[in-house]
């Protein structure tokens, strides 16, 4: 594995990689090395002496869907065997492990909810699931529906 110095003069003198830095850094699997590296970065960019991070979960909650958007291989439509609607019990579980990794700080912690527009879903069944979850996890960022 080749040294890196070259790339950290680049890093250091605030010039863009290539893709073969990228190749070799990749290949590296020093990670305090890495991590040297994206805090020069970071500092150049942000200076500030605070860095923060959140832990985030994708739930999809369902995966019905009527529209049948070109790009999704995700949806199954309505009627279909393969599609599914996630419980409240097992949507609060899933949430439950999030802060178990994540720590209970406030908004230390996102969800991203999302799924298809499946009939079946009224408008009531968001607003009483989303409040659920506000009550119920008030540390949790919520990203949802987009």
């Amino acid at each position: 594995v080749q040294a890196i110095e070259d790339i950290a003069d680049k890093v250091e003198a605030g010039q863009r990689l290539t893709v073969e830095d990228g190749r070799r850094l990749f290949q590296r699997p020093n990670l305090t090395e890495l991590g040297m590296l994206a805090n020069w970065v970071r500092e150049r960019k942000h200076p500030e002496p605070v860095v923060t991070y959140n832990v985030g979960r994708n739930i999809n909650y369902t995966n019905v869907c009527w529209v049948k958007c070109d790009f999704c291989a995700f949806y199954r439509p309505p009627g279909s065997d393969e599609g599914y609607l996630l419980s409240t019990e097992v949507i609060f579980a899933k949430i439950d492990e999030l802060v178990a990794f994540g720590g209970a700080e406030p908004k230390s912690c996102e969800i991203l909810m999302q799924g298809g527009l499946n009939p079946k879903l009224r408008l009531d069944y968001y607003e009483e699931l989303l409040s659920r979850i506000r009550d119920r996890y008030p540390m949790v960022q919520l990203h949802c529906l987009s």
